[in-house]
């Protein structure tokens, strides 16, 4: 399906497949796996939106804000990299994987990360304040000058990944230490 200008809500197109969309919105709508097959988004609104096991294969994501979304076993990795910036907020993120990809300056803000992966990509000057990042798993990826203000749960090893210049909360900056087996009393 093509749009362009368009607004769908509260529709279930599990069974849809869109091939070019450009600056438009969904609202509290769900998504099947073969829904973004080779499709190309542009400047395109996400707002309450369940992401069920997506495939975003070959799919093109530019200028993409998905906000109160919900994504469960998204491989966002398979996802075309030379076309791909996204902001996500407040939004439940499960089971993602996110590597090798090139994501300068996206936004994970407020956003519930839960057993997502991060690995070789290349995050720099990401948002991630007040995200909860529980069992995620960063790991020789690019975090440089991320701004992790207010985010908990995090475990992120400095040995294999760029933290330079990245902003820290205290007290939950401590976690860093724990990658270098030392006791702290």
């Amino acid at each position: 399906m093509e749009k362009n200008d368009f607004i769908f809500e509260n529709q279930d197109l599990s069974d849809k497949s869109f091939s070019h969309l450009l600056e438009g919105a969904f609202i509290n709508c769900k998504f099947g796996i073969n829904s973004f097959l080779n499709a190309r988004l542009q400047d395109v609104v996400f707002k309450k939106c369940v992401f069920d096991e997506i495939s975003f294969k070959n799919c093109r994501l530019q200028n993409i804000t998905f906000e109160n979304c919900s994504f469960r076993n998204v491989n966002f990795s398979l996802i075309d990299p030379s076309f791909f910036s996204i902001k996500i907020f407040n939004s439940s993120l499960i089971y993602c994987n996110f590597s090798d990809l090139v994501m300068k300056k996206s936004s994970f803000r407020s956003s519930c990360l839960k057993e997502c992966f991060f690995t070789n990509t290349k995050l720099s000057e990401s948002d991630f304040r007040g995200a909860d990042l529980n069992g995620t798993l960063f790991h020789n990826s690019d975090l440089s000058k991320s701004d992790f203000t207010g985010a908990l749960n995090y475990s992120i090893d400095f040995k294999t990944n760029n933290i330079k210049k990245c902003v820290f909360s205290h007290p939950e900056v401590l976690k860093l230490l724990t990658f270098l087996d030392i006791i702290i009393k």
